[in-house]
């Protein structure tokens, strides 16, 4: 009768051990952890938020919000940078463990879709994990291209085109506007245009591209809720309607396709825009 209750005692101080050292091991299959949700003994958090940020080191992350869960004094993350819901063998490699309800998940130079999941933590008691809170790949390679070109660019050709942006910035936000700048390659000629949005009154967007060693406004569309890339083209969403333009070598931009709101055909050709890439011109605020 005493060893029974030895060996009850050292299985619980050896799980103890166990969720105090980061709980289950690295690449631990899904099936096997979600198996130990038929003992939950804390509620389980809900993760509310997972967007993509711009650190202040120049870095992107995805940053995951949770619940907070009152009996718990710790959170146990994991994380999977090539998620698939379909691949039943999905493995989740052990993050942290942290007290706070958010973390900041770095994204590395290789990932797919990038998933995590939390449980809830007091000593030896868990909720288990929460489903997977997924953001595609897709959401985040933008953020990630935007703010490759702009680091390029301090030091490279395009440092005027930052220098344009932070000069109207300055003015802009006495006026007390909320300003932003993107950096994209319209017209694929291996140098980067300015897209500055002034957000006052709706997204004003202008368009800037490099004239020899002048920095020349190509064009402005005011009330611009999306901005969509394809090939050699660059399409403006409005209150209006769709802009489609392309940039000639002179460095205007000039309208190639238009579709009112009114129009008959407007839905369809949005519907076919929104296929395109979708340029995420805030990543940089001023």
């Amino acid at each position: 009768m005493m060893l029974k209750t030895l060996g009850k005692r050292f299985a619980a101080v050896a799980m103890a051990v166990s969720m105090a050292m980061g709980g289950f091991a690295a690449y631990a299959p899904a099936a096997t952890v979600e198996a130990a949700n038929d003992q939950n003994t804390l509620t389980q958090p809900t993760i509310q938020e997972n967007n993509v940020v711009v650190g202040e080191d120049g870095k992107v992350y995805v940053r995951f919000k949770w619940s907070l869960i009152n009996e718990a004094d710790k959170y146990e993350c994991q994380i999977c940078y090539d998620y698939s819901k379909k691949n039943d063998v999905t493995q989740f490699n052990p993050l942290k463990m942290t007290e706070d309800l958010f973390v900041l998940v770095e994204v590395p130079e290789t990932y797919n879709n990038i998933a995590l999941r939390v449980a809830a933590r007091n000593g030896s008691k868990t909720s288990g994990f929460t489903e997977p809170k997924v953001i595609a790949k897709n959401k985040v390679t933008p953020y990630v291209t935007a703010q490759k070109n702009f680091l390029e660019a301090q030091d490279g050709k395009t440092s005027v085109l930052v220098d344009k942006a932070k000069a109207l910035a300055k003015k802009d936000k006495k006026k007390g506007a909320k300003c932003y700048y993107g950096l994209l390659d319209i017209n694929g000629d291996g140098t980067d245009e300015l897209l500055y949005v002034n957000k006052k009154g709706g997204n004003t967007v202008s368009v800037y591209s490099i004239s020899g060693k002048n920095v020349k406004l190509a064009k402005t569309f005011k009330k611009v809720s999306a901005v969509y890339t394809k090939g050699k083209t660059v399409s403006f969403v409005t209150n209006k309607g769709i802009s489609t333009c392309k940039l000639s070598k002179k460095g205007k931009l000039t309208v190639t396709a238009s579709y009112s709101k009114s129009a008959k055909t407007y839905k369809k050709n949005l519907k076919k825009i929104k296929k395109q890439v979708k340029v995420l011109y805030d990543y940089t605020k001023l």
